[in-house]
C-alpha cells in the first residue's frame, strides 16, 4: 500500500470519526461538563430538575447557565462556550424521557393500614417476611426496654396510611419516628452525635452537617455522592426537619440522596436485626476502604482472626451488656461501657471513647499528641475499662499507646508530603486542580464548579467561583 493510500485512508478515518463525534458531541459535553452530576444521566433529573426533552428555549437555557438561580454554579463563556451550550441544549431537547412505569395500578389515597402487608406480600414478599419475623413485626413486647405504642406494630405506624404521600416521599421514615419508641437511643445516636464528630472545624455542625457543610461538597457531582459518600454520612441527622420540604415532599439540602434513615445503616430494613448489628459486617458497609480501613484492620487483627474462625458458634442473641464472646467485635468495643464496679451497659454514643478521627484530621496531618488532654484521657480510660474484660491494664494501655505513636508517625509523613507539594506549587512545577483548592487543603477559591481551560501552557489553571 502506497504512502498516498495510507494518508487518504487516515484522512477518511479522521473525517468519519469527526462526523461521529459531532453527532454525539452534545451528549458527551453534557457528561464532560458535569451536568449529569446534578441533572442525572441523560437529563433524567436528580438534585437538579429533569432536563430531558426540555421545552425551554435556548436563550432562557443559556441565561440559566450563565446566571443561574438557586444552588447551580455559573458557567462563564471561558468554561462553556455558547456553541457547546447550544450542543448540550440540542441534545437535551431530544434526549429520551423517563421510561414508563412497570406498574400503573398503584393504590391512591388513604388506605386501611391493615391492608399494607397483604398487598405487599404479593408484590414484595421479602420485605413483608423480614418485617413479620422482626421484633417490631411480631405480636407482643419482644423487648421490655422499648415502649411500644401498641402491642402490634404495622407498616402504617412508620409509613402512614396516605399512599399518595408515601409514594411522593419515597416511603420516608425520619429518625425521629424511630425515636418515638427508642428515645434514649435517638438521644445517644442523633442528638448527642454519638456516631459522628463535631461541632467544627469552623462553623460546621454535627452529624449530616459535617458531610454537606464542608467546602468541597459543593463541587462534587451529586449523583456520584449519592452512590458514594452520602449514604454512610447520612447515618445521623440527615432526616432532620431543616433538610426536608414538606411542600415539595423532598430533601432540599443539595444532596440527591432521597432515601435516608440512619438507624437502618446498622439495622437493615425491614428486619431491624439486633443480631446483624452486633456483627462486624454491619460496620463493614461504611468503615472500609483506603480512606478508613477499619474493617480491614479488625479482620487482620487477632480479635478479627478469632471472630472469623469461631464467630459462627457464638450466641448473637445476647445483648452487649451480657455477651461473653471469645473476642470483641466493633460494637462490643465501641458501644459497651463498664462501670468501676464491673456493671456493663450498652450505649449508641460511641464518641465518648474515640480520640482519633478520620477526615480532616489525617488529611492535614496531626503533629500533636491529643491523647494527653483531660477530655481525651477520660475517653481513653472508658476504652481501657472495656479492654479490662479480657486483658490486663498494662497490656491494653501499652497497646493503645503504641497505636497512638503509629498514628502520629504516619501523620508526620503526611505533613512532609504536603510540604513537598506546597514547594512544587510555589515553584510552578505543577499546578493544583480546582478540587485541591476547593477542599480547603490549599489556598484558593472555596466554592468552585468547574475548571477553566488553560489559555496557554504558561497560564496557571484557574477555577470559576460560584456565588
Amino acid at each position: 500500500m502506497s504512502a498516498l493510500t495510507l494518508l487518504l485512508t487516515a484522512l477518511a478515518v479522521v473525517a468519519t470519526t469527526g462526523t461521529a463525534q459531532a453527532a454525539v458531541s452534545g451528549g458527551e459535553l453534557y457528561i464532560l461538563r458535569g451536568c449529569l452530576g446534578c441533572h442525572g444521566a441523560s437529563g433524567r433529573g436528580g438534585v437538579g430538575p429533569a432536563l430531558a426533552q426540555t421545552p425551554v428555549p435556548f436563550d432562557a437555557f443559556l441565561t440559566q447557565v450563565r446566571q443561574p438561580r438557586g444552588i447551580m454554579p455559573p458557567f462563564p463563556a471561558e468554561a462553556l462556550s455558547e456553541a457547546d451550550a447550544r450542543a448540550i441544549h440540542e441534545y437535551l431537547r431530544t434526549a429520551p424521557g423517563a421510561p414508563p412505569r412497570l406498574r400503573a395500578d398503584v393504590p391512591r389515597g388513604v388506605l386501611d393500614g391493615k391492608a399494607c402487608a397483604e398487598c405487599h406480600r404479593r408484590l414484595h414478599p421479602t420485605i413483608v417476611t423480614q418485617f413479620e419475623a422482626s421484633a417490631m413485626g411480631r405480636a407482643g413486647v419482644q423487648n421490655p426496654r422499648v415502649q411500644f405504642p401498641t402491642p402490634q406494630l404495622t407498616c402504617a405506624h412508620c409509613h402512614g396510611t396516605n399512599h399518595d404521600e408515601i409514594t411522593a416521599t419515597k416511603g420516608r421514615v425520619p429518625e425521629s419516628t424511630c425515636g418515638a419508641c427508642h428515645p434514649q437511643i435517638y438521644k445517644d445516636h442523633v442528638v448527642d452525635a454519638g456516631h459522628s464528630y463535631g461541632p467544627g472545624p469552623g462553623d460546621l455542625g454535627i452529624n449530616w452537617e459535617r458531610n454537606i457543610g464542608v467546602p468541597h461538597y459543593k463541587v462534587m457531582p451529586r449523583k456520584v455522592m449519592e452512590m458514594g459518600c452520602d449514604p454512610c454520612h447520612a447515618q445521623a441527622g440527615a432526616t432532620d426537619p431543616k433538610y426536608w420540604s414538606e411542600t415539595e415532599k423532598k430533601y432540599v439540602d443539595t444532596s440527591s440522596l432521597q432515601i435516608r434513615n440512619g438507624c437502618i445503616a446498622c439495622h437493615t430494613r425491614h428486619a431491624f436485626s439486633l443480631v446483624e448489628a452486633r456483627k462486624p459486617e454491619a460496620c463493614f458497609t461504611c468503615h472500609m476502604g483506603p480512606d478508613h480501613p477499619n474493617y480491614e484492620a479488625y479482620m487482620s487483627s487477632k480479635h478479627g482472626s478469632i471472630y472469623g474462625a469461631r464467630g459462627r458458634e457464638w450466641d448473637w442473641t445476647q445483648p452487649l451488656a451480657t455477651a461473653r464472646w471469645e473476642a470483641p467485635t466493633c460494637a462490643y468495643c465501641h458501644m459497651l461501657y463498664v462501670a468501676d464496679d464491673g456493671t456493663r451497659v450498652a450505649s449508641h454514643n460511641m464518641t465518648r471513647k474515640i480520640i482519633w478521627g478520620m477526615g480532616v484530621q489525617p488529611a492535614l496531618g496531626e503533629l500533636t499528641d491529643i491523647t494527653v488532654t483531660t477530655e481525651n484521657r477520660a475517653k481513653r480510660n472508658e476504652m481501657i475499662k472495656v479492654c479490662l474484660t479480657c486483658h490486663s491494664e498494662n497490656k491494653a494501655r501499652g497497646y493503645l499507646e503504641s497505636a497512638d505513636a503509629h498514628k502520629l508517625a504516619g501523620d508526620a509523613l503526611v505533613v512532609e508530603a504536603r510540604q513537598i507539594l506546597s514547594d512544587l506549587y510555589r515553584d510552578k512545577l505543577i499546578q493544583p486542580g480546582h478540587g485541591h483548592v476547593s477542599a480547603g487543603v490549599l489556598r484558593g477559591p472555596r466554592f468552585t464548579a468547574i475548571e477553566l481551560p488553560r489559555a496557554s501552557p504558561s497560564t496557571p489553571r484557574r477555577a470559576c467561583i460560584s456565588t
